[in-house]
């Protein structure tokens, strides 16, 4: 083999080498993206598969458990859950507990709690035209472990409960559809849904479905919404 034939295979085994060396860091840089999304999503609930139907509901009904969910300036998973109930009275869950874990992170890293949560509002409702608005009524918080998965039976931590005489918004029909809204109806929470799941008939019925440490602390009501 002559010299100049040695020099160009020494090139092209530099060139091959280096084309592996660039896939195979590739390869690793999208398995470690892969699995830090992985990690993220621990724990967390895609809002879609929770709904029981693709179209948003255009009635309401007592007795039938909804969902809303939207995009927030934290994370693509905000939702809440609506049941009519018999009496003119409405129970409302925000599921703050199902989020990504980057979204506990950062409020850690900016000083808050990095704990789970889930805040729970029993109250009156009334009907003008085809808007439904909360008033005054029970709100609940309890709390939970970072890591846990949180379902019917996990150990919860109590929070408080109290009187508000604010309401906990409006279920506000718009282009021929519901979707939930503030109670002054200037915002947009998400279109509302028919929900798999069934939330219980009160705020103490909802709380049982968790093994808390303590009773929840009753304190005075302070009128926040």
């Amino acid at each position: 083999m002559t010299t100049k034939a040695k020099r160009w295979r020494i090139v092209l085994v530099m060139a091959l080498s280096i084309i592996v060396v660039v896939i195979a860091y590739r390869v690793y840089q999208d398995e470690k993206a892969r699995e830090a999304k992985r990690i993220d999503m621990i724990g967390a609930v895609d809002p879609e598969t929770l709904a029981a139907s693709k179209k948003p509901v255009t009635k309401l009904h007592v007795g039938v458990t909804y969902i809303a969910y939207s995009k927030t300036e934290w994370s693509d998973y905000a939702w809440m859950y609506f049941k009519l109930l018999p009496g003119e009275r409405v129970l409302c869950v925000s599921d703050y507990a199902h989020y990504p874990r980057s979204f506990y992170y950062r409020r850690y890293r900016q000083g808050d709690d990095d704990s789970k949560w889930i805040n729970i509002y029993e109250c009156e409702y009334t009907i003008k035209g085809k808007n439904y608005f909360s008033e005054a009524g029970m709100f609940a918080r309890i709390y939970f472990d970072v890591k846990e998965n949180v379902k019917k039976g996990s150990h919860g931590e109590p929070g408080w409960k109290e009187k508000r005489w604010g309401g906990a918004g409006a279920l506000e029909f718009k282009d021929g559809h519901y979707r939930a809204n503030t109670f002054r109806l200037d915002g947009n929470r998400g279109d509302l849904y028919e929900a798999k799941a069934q939330l219980p008939n009160s705020l103490d019925e909802y709380v049982k479905q968790y093994k808390m440490s303590s009773d929840l602390r009753v304190i005075s009501g302070n009128g926040d919404s």
